[in-house]
């Protein structure tokens, strides 16, 4: 009898033993894994940091006697001349979006896991849509880029799901070689990658019209789907932006905001 309870306790004495170690290499991994994870964040800010060393503050100087042409110099040119994919530079002010955007027409998500330079980082870049062009420019241009825990890339455009937080970051500026473009937020809303054979928004698809009908569409889609109402309207011959990020909510919902250009 005796033995069967020693048994008993060396058998308990083994499980107790076993869950403890069990918890401290989880509780060990965690921390591994968060300390990874900051510095991963670190890195990244600290190159993006590092960029914008090179912005431009002060408009070039014009020497005596010569001509006061009016030619745009972006405050990025430094940072463009460095990578030929970049083609703008989104910035929100007072808020941590302040990034280069990245394209590439044969490989779309080449820099979602890469960084300025084309190294491999989880932070990716943001990255306009292979189907969008700055230059022309298409009359939507659509922004990808993830959804960090840091805040890091679109990680705070959850904010926007608050009204009074849109009230004071409501607008948001494009750097592109030739111009600055400000826009002003018109949605906030939640969208969904669809399937091939699903029927639904498929916002990611719009990259603007001539057709009255067909931005119509898109329009009332937009504004019915908000989670508040901006004020801010539309029509087809607006250029908008729309800014695309993941969220919790399932692998394929995106949270998506929407602004028209206003200068």
């Amino acid at each position: 009898m005796n033995d069967n309870k020693e048994k008993q306790k060396s058998s308990m004495s083994g499980l107790q033993k076993a869950l403890i170690i069990i918890g401290v290499l989880l509780i060990g991994g965690s921390l591994v894994y968060s300390g990874y994870q900051w510095i991963i964040a670190r890195n990244h800010a600290e190159q993006i940091n590092e960029l914008k060393t090179y912005v431009r503050t002060q408009e070039p100087e014009t020497g005596e006697g010569e001509a006061q042409e009016e030619t745009y110099v972006s405050p990025y040119k430094e940072i463009f001349d460095m990578n030929s994919n970049m083609v703008a530079w989104l910035k929100i002010p007072d808020a941590k979006v302040d990034y280069p955007v990245m394209q590439t027409r044969e490989d779309e998500e080449y820099y979602m896991y890469r960084d300025f330079y084309g190294e491999p980082d989880k932070n990716g870049c943001l990255v306009l849509a292979a189907a969008a062009d700055v230059d022309r420019p298409t009359k939507n241009l659509l922004i990808h880029g993830h959804n960090m825990r840091s805040g890091e890339m679109f990680g705070e455009l959850d904010l926007y799901k608050d009204q009074e937080y849109e009230k004071h970051h409501d607008t948001m500026t494009l750097y592109t070689k030739q111009d600055e473009r400000t826009y002003q937020i018109m949605a906030v809303f939640y969208g969904k990658v669809l399937n091939q054979e699903e029927d639904g928004f498929r916002y990611y698809r719009f990259f603007g019209t001539d057709d009255e009908e067909e931005f119509k569409a898109f329009y009332d889609e937009v504004k019915s789907r908000s989670f508040y109402d901006t004020g801010v309207t539309a029509d087809k011959d607006d250029e908008l932006i729309t800014l695309s990020t993941c969220t919790n909510r399932g692998k394929r919902d995106r949270l998506v905001i929407v602004g028209k250009r206003i200068s």
